[in-house]
């Protein structure tokens, strides 16, 4: 598996439990680092050793080696070979922003929006992994790939659209040891299933 994200560690844990051995590589130095604090990151790499995948941090493929069209090894940064019988690639997203760009609203990795997640034209909306929100906790804005955080988007502008939603939509950057939402109506959702093993 190249890549420590949502999709990468879920199909890493679903491999494990049909009993599959299971390589990730990450090129950064922890896992999710984009998506949730240091503390629950460590507790994800955790119990993913614990399930028996092996953690490959700081380390990406340079090549993949192969014979007759199907893959036999990925070769990483410092020169080890793995044997491979199937490559997964689930190294985050790009977000296309063209379509807005062209409407002329602002973007800068995303589409920028406020804390109602409206974007530079007051009458239009932007969620899911496209869009670029402010912290509860101010510095930088952020994107965050997550089903989770775009059905939660999805209904605080649903919400506010009807009239029923005033406060503002906030996640917690990554790193920060936090991460929820502010709306007193909205309910929690659960932890991440699909990557805690």
């Amino acid at each position: 598996m190249i890549g420590a994200r949502f999709i990468g560690l879920e199909f890493a844990a679903g491999a494990r439990k049909r009993g599959i051995a299971v390589t990730v590589f990450e090129s950064g130095d922890r896992v999710l680092a984009r998506a949730v604090s240091v503390e629950t990151s460590r507790y994800l790499a955790a119990a993913h050793r614990v399930m028996g995948t092996e953690l490959q941090l700081g380390e990406g493929p340079v090549a993949l080696e192969g014979h007759e069209g199907a893959v036999r090894a990925v070769v990483d940064t410092g020169g080890g070979r793995h044997p491979a019988d199937l490559v997964l690639v689930g190294i985050g997203v790009r977000p296309r922003d063209d379509l807005a760009r062209g409407c002329g609203l602002a973007v800068e990795d995303g589409i920028i929006v406020d804390e109602q997640l409206r974007t530079s034209d007051p009458a239009i909306f932007a969620v899911g992994d496209c869009a670029r929100f402010p912290s509860e906790f101010g510095g930088p804005l952020h994107r965050l790939e997550s089903v989770q955080n775009a059905t939660e988007q999805a209904r605080h502008v649903a919400r506010t659209t009807l009239g029923a939603e005033s406060a503002p939509y906030m996640r917690s950057c990554p790193g920060s040891g936090a991460s929820r939402a502010r709306s007193p109506s909205r309910s929690r959702a659960s932890p991440g299933r699909a990557t805690t093993p």
